[in-house]
């Protein structure tokens, strides 16, 4: 067998192909059926988008719902909300699914690297373009506090849910008066 084909690879990044645990921008390139024990799950393959990683693809599957009260809806959620569509917009009636709802969509995730050695495997989450922004500006703050003296004031504060003033003292510790945006 011959070939004989030409190729331009100006503006070209390498792909990335170890991605670490974080916060990213993706973009869905791909779904596709599969038939598993539990039932049939659609397979999300998302390219992500930020520098350092752009170009890597990583996946992550979401079952068909069974029933009206699913468990499975709320991952189908976060995935609309993910690639943008309105909360207000998801509360009105049945949504139809299929590749042209999601392919081409930007999306926001959360990546979470596996560890073949403990039979761990790699975790891709949907999340809101708001949830992802207070989670990653959590994280970012949580690792600056990490890498600051153990000695600081803020390290190690827990405050138990249900506890009195609880809202309170978690802002007080972020420094922000607002509640949680989510």
């Amino acid at each position: 067998m011959s070939f004989d084909f030409s190729v331009n690879f100006e503006g070209l990044e390498t792909a990335a192909t170890h991605v670490t645990t974080g916060f990213y921008h993706g973009k869905v390139k791909e779904m596709e059926a599969e038939t598993a024990k539990s039932g049939t799950r659609i397979r999300f393959q998302i390219e992500l988008q930020d520098e350092g990683v752009r170009g890597a693809v990583r996946s992550t599957r979401i079952s068909i719902p069974r029933s009206a009260d699913d468990k499975v809806l709320y991952f189908w959620r976060d995935a609309f909300l993910s690639c943008g569509y309105a909360a207000n917009a998801l509360e009105s009636g049945e949504h139809s699914i299929n590749p042209a709802t999601f392919v081409g969509q930007d999306c926001f995730v959360k990546y979470v690297a596996g560890d073949p050695d403990l039979g761990q495997y790699d975790k891709l989450q949907f999340l809101s373009e708001r949830k992802w922004n207070y989670l990653s500006t959590k994280e970012t703050a949580a690792d600056s506090t990490d890498s600051a003296d153990s000695s600081s004031s803020n390290n190690n504060v827990r405050v138990e849910k249900g506890s009195p003033n609880r809202e309170q003292i978690l802002r007080n510790l972020s420094g922000s008066s607002s509640s949680t945006p989510f």
